[in-house]
């Protein structure tokens, strides 16, 4: 075979493999190209599952954080970038193409070559420049398509990011300072890199329920729950996404949530005052919410809570057709004794 049948094999190659790559990324939809995202992408919560393969509801939620992200035209780089600034670094499976894991990318084709020179010292002379040009032509088209790999993953290396992650010494020096005096973005910049950690988890969505960014405080409820954690947290967990989960509009799974929490603890205050909120003004059931406050109204509480928890009340009794309670009165038996019996029928 020619010199110039040599070039040309290889040149064949090289465009056929780039070819057949760009079919296969080009070809995708917006329903691949989800499949392809979250199947790169690590479940926050399981143990080395892609969100693609995970049941559990935070990957559902991811799920749904990358369609949308697909309909507003975002590029898969930016996609990963996305999570990884919210998860840490590891939340990719397929490890970038830089650093030392570029070794990983190019271990089979050394092996490949090393094989094919191996090869040819064993096969006779007229063979072996047939098995040569194979082997160049097989290399090139690996080439190609690492290249163009290559060019589309180093765009998604966390690596990459302008802003270095936090060492290991700046995370602990975060965690045990007052969380008053610690940002949302140092917090968020912690639990990207520490995942596990459900304190901080806890503070920061009860942060962004007060500032009313919800859907901030979903995206980490939803993995509070689904966290190994000791069972204080974990009933402060159920707590917090059933109320979140609520504000969400998702009254039926709020309720599910704070009523899961209330098994955990039946007389948290807290779970019994935001679960008669969800009964009465989620799922217009006052009679369920009554039944709560019947409960609640017996705990000590300040007057503050005292007075909301009586006015809620009177609200639901009002639903009912009951007769009201005079706030005046209760609060003055309240205030001579530490229960009161319960007011519903």
């Amino acid at each position: 075979m020619s010199r110039r049948h040599i070039i040309r094999a290889v040149v064949t190659a090289l465009l056929a493999g780039i070819v057949l790559f760009g079919m296969i990324a080009g070809s995708s939809g917006p329903r691949d190209r989800v499949r392809a995202i979250t199947s790169r992408l690590k479940c926050p919560v399981c143990q080395g599952e892609s969100v693609a393969d995970s049941p559990s509801d935070v990957s559902r939620q991811i799920v749904a954080q990358v369609q949308d992200q697909v309909s507003q035209g975002r590029t898969d780089a930016q996609i990963e970038q996305y999570f990884v600034d919210r998860y840490g670094s590891n939340e990719l499976l397929d490890p970038p193409p830089s650093g030392r894991n570029l070794v990983l990318w190019l271990v089979p084709p050394l092996i490949f070559a090393g094989g094919v020179l191996l090869v040819q010292r064993k096969v006779t002379s007229p063979n072996r420049r047939r098995l040569r040009v194979g082997s160049v032509v097989a290399l090139a088209a690996c080439g190609a398509v690492l290249l163009v790999v290559f060019r589309d993953r180093s765009a998604s290396d966390p690596s990459s990011a302008a802003t270095p992650p936090p060492t290991t010494q700046q995370a602990t020096d975060t965690t045990t300072r007052d969380l008053s005096t610690v940002t949302n973005d140092e917090m968020e910049t912690v639990i990207s890199q520490n995942p596990t950690v459900v304190g901080m988890r806890l503070a920061i969505i009860k942060r962004y329920i007060a500032d009313g960014e919800i859907d901030k405080a979903l995206r980490h409820s939803a993995v509070a729950v689904e966290m190994q954690s000791t069972p204080a947290e974990y009933e402060q967990a159920l707590q917090l996404h059933g109320w979140v989960t609520f504000l969400h509009g998702e009254p039926a799974s709020g309720a599910k949530y704070l009523r899961a929490s209330l098994a955990l603890a039946p007389d948290d205050r807290d779970s019994l005052w935001l679960l008669a909120q969800v009964e009465l003004n989620g799922l217009k059931d006052p009679q369920s919410s009554l039944t709560v406050l019947d409960r609640l109204i017996g705990e000590q509480m300040d007057v503050g809570r005292r007075t909301d928890v009586l006015s809620l009340l009177n609200v639901a009794r009002k639903q009912l057709g009951l007769a009201m309670v005079d706030l005046t009165t209760a609060m003055a038996d309240a205030a001579r004794s530490t229960t009161t019996p319960a007011v519903s029928g």
